[in-house]
């Protein structure tokens, strides 16, 4: 898994200090045992499609930084790339071309400028807005992010009407740079 981590940040043009952070917290990860097992568990789990529990995941990879002395944001991101070994072969599987598997991965990399500008640290403090991207239910067509989600709320105008429960299209404009017309259209 090392060297994936490795070779995942060079496709993904991560700075070298990003690199070097995530390479040396995986590293720190596999030599604690305890850290290395929670960790190891939530990987497994996903690779056997069976991670549903999230939210214990963000708790147990929190112990394992904590074990390991790592940054829980270095973690967590270190995590999803991890999960994105997994989630290329499942895009793969379902005829999902690599072109929408590289931009949803991207928004790895622009979380991660942003942590590193708001915390100085090389990570991710949203890892669970990313979850979606991994369930499958979330994905980058080019500048932009769409996902099914229900509505929360009835609506109506000009004759048209979206009832509370209907599914409708969620957009999201991920902070990756000015946000053009012409990319908008594109997605």
């Amino acid at each position: 898994m090392y060297n994936y981590i490795l070779e995942f940040c060079d496709e993904f043009e991560y700075p070298e200090k990003a690199k070097q952070a995530l390479g040396k917290a995986y590293e720190s990860i596999m030599m604690q045992k305890d850290a290395r097992e929670r960790f190891e568990a939530h990987l497994d789990l996903y690779f056997r499609d069976q991670l549903k529990d999230y939210n214990q995941a963000w708790l147990d990879l929190e112990k394992a930084a904590e074990l390991s002395r790592e940054h829980k944001y270095t973690v967590h991101l270190l995590f999803l790339i991890c999960l994105s070994k997994h989630l290329r072969e499942r895009y793969k599987d379902r005829g999902i071309s690599y072109q929408i598997f590289y931009d949803s991965m991207c928004d790895l990399k622009w979380k991660l400028f942003e942590c590193h500008k708001m915390y100085d640290i090389w990570g991710s403090f949203v890892a669970d807005w990313e979850k979606g991207f991994f369930t499958m239910d979330l994905f980058a067509l080019g500048r932009l992010h769409f996902e099914l989600i229900p509505w929360a709320y009835s609506y109506e105008k000009d004759g048209y009407q979206v009832k509370k429960g209907d599914t409708v299209i969620n957009i999201h404009i991920p902070s990756c740079g000015p946000l053009l017309y012409e990319d908008c259209l594109d997605s």
